[in-house]
């Protein structure tokens, strides 16, 4: 298999660039950020179609460009069309934020996806788990939909396998995924024969099956310390982020978008402990209390 490789700057300080990688010059994996500028230079190496890891802004660019034949997860496709109905999108955000009593202008950075004005001209298509030689397989939890792609032991991960930091996990209230279904992913993966990984961002892994472990020990580790956090008087779920020890930082010393991520992260832990019958939520708006003293791998 041949594969070529273009790295794109964002206009984000971080990631401050996302590759896309053209397999056999015929097959796109990811789209780029949504400008003209990325789309030019996709064009320049004439995809036949395109795979979509993920909707996010710097992964689908080419598909507001292009007529390209383009194929997502259900949900992505789904997803994708926040960008015509970005008041919607917007809409959704600020009632998570009225649920769980999240200050609202941690969102406002969101609003710039409504001055993009973006129209879909892609000819979106259903993903199905085979394609070709190519193997398509549901890795949700950096969003509900997220696929990567496997063709001869090289495992294009797009955002949910990074070689330094760790995939932030969102929040969808709307579809059923979330960090238990991420894990299960990841065994799954283990038990592939990948041989080398290509994220979106930042390095190409060699030791896949060594990343993949430190990923399950990080998620396993993180979703331990929210329990120990937590005890019976209720939390709100930014106090609750408040006291993580992120790896970026003091949660204070976040912007405000980040905070915004670290608080859906710290949702994505919440949830998977009330499904394991250790944390419950009450009130209005929603608080989080420990129920329980058992230890997540006895649960």
């Amino acid at each position: 298999m041949e594969i070529e490789t273009l790295k794109l700057e964002t206009p984000f300080e971080k990631p401050d660039f996302v590759y896309v990688y053209f397999l056999n010059s015929e097959v796109l994996v990811d789209g780029g950020f949504c400008s003209s500028e990325h789309a030019e230079k996709i064009s320049e190496f004439e995809p036949k179609f395109a795979l979509i890891t993920h909707h996010h802004i710097d992964h689908v660019g080419y598909l507001f460009f292009s007529d390209i034949e383009a194929y997502l997860h259900p949900i992505e496709r789904e997803l994708i069309y926040l960008y015509e109905k970005p008041h919607f999108f917007l809409d959704r955000q600020l009632g998570i934020c009225d649920i769980y009593g999240i200050p609202k202008e941690y969102v406002k950075t969101l609003e710039v996806i409504s001055l993009l004005r973006l129209k879909l001209q892609a000819r979106v298509h259903e993903l199905k788990e085979k394609f070709g030689r190519i193997n398509a397989i549901h890795v949700p939890g950096h969003t509900a939909g997220h696929m990567c792609f496997l063709i001869d032991n090289a495992l294009f991960s797009g955002d949910a396998i990074l070689s330094d930091t760790t995939p932030n996990l969102g929040l969808y209230l709307d579809y059923p995924y979330g960090l238990e279904d991420y894990l299960m992913a990841l065994q799954r993966l283990k038990g592939l024969e990948i041989e080398v990984i290509y994220p979106a961002h930042e390095r190409r892994i060699n030791d896949p099956l060594r990343r993949i472990e430190d990923l399950i020990e990080h998620y396993t580790r993180r979703t331990e310390e929210v329990l120990e956090i937590l005890g019976e008087e209720p939390m709100s779920v930014e106090s609750i982020a408040r006291e993580i020890r992120w790896s970026q930082g003091k949660y204070e010393s976040l912007n405000p978008f980040d905070r915004y991520l670290a608080i859906l992260e710290t949702l994505a832990y919440l949830n998977y402990l009330k499904k394991k019958g250790l944390v419950r939520e009450l009130g209005t708006p929603l608080k989080f209390i420990r129920i329980s003293h058992g230890q997540i791998a006895n649960s």
